[in-house]
């Protein structure tokens, strides 16, 4: 068995996850009321944010909230509830904020490079059957 040290974890990683949990953290303040879908990895980014240095934690929440204000302002989120998501696909972290009415996604580098946009939503719209009575014609 090989046993790793905290020092020898990949720290590329340990940054993009500290980055994804204060997006989540500061655009999720915006919202009402915000649920992670999945704990066990809400749980892991804290542990990588916690492992930050405090003077990096905050120069990158407050950088993180001044993006948030100027991607955010045309809606009224605080009126919305919302359901964050995770995953991860090609070396990139995303974070997906569902609401009711508008989407966002988060994505982060491995760098712990933040973009913030919302996203276009298809949602599912069963469509109005006409149903007409069925007249029977009457034969002579």
């Amino acid at each position: 068995m090989v046993y790793r040290s905290f020092k020898s974890v990949d720290t590329a990683s340990n940054r993009m996850h500290a980055a994804a949990y204060i997006a989540y953290m500061m655009v999720g303040s915006f919202f009402k009321k915000t649920v992670f879908k999945n704990p066990i990895h809400e749980k892991q980014l804290f542990m990588n944010y916690k492992a930050m240095k405090e003077s990096k934690q905050i120069e990158w929440e407050i950088w993180t909230e001044a993006l948030a204000e100027k991607v955010l302002a045309d809606d009224t989120p605080e009126k919305n509830s919302c359901v964050i998501f995770d995953f991860q696909e090609k070396g990139k972290y995303y974070l997906r904020f569902r609401t009711g009415k508008r989407d966002y996604e988060a994505e982060i580098d491995r760098k712990g490079h933040l973009k913030l946009y919302p996203i276009a939503t298809r949602r599912y719209t069963p469509r109005k059957l006409s149903i007409l009575p069925v007249t029977e014609k009457k034969t002579a």
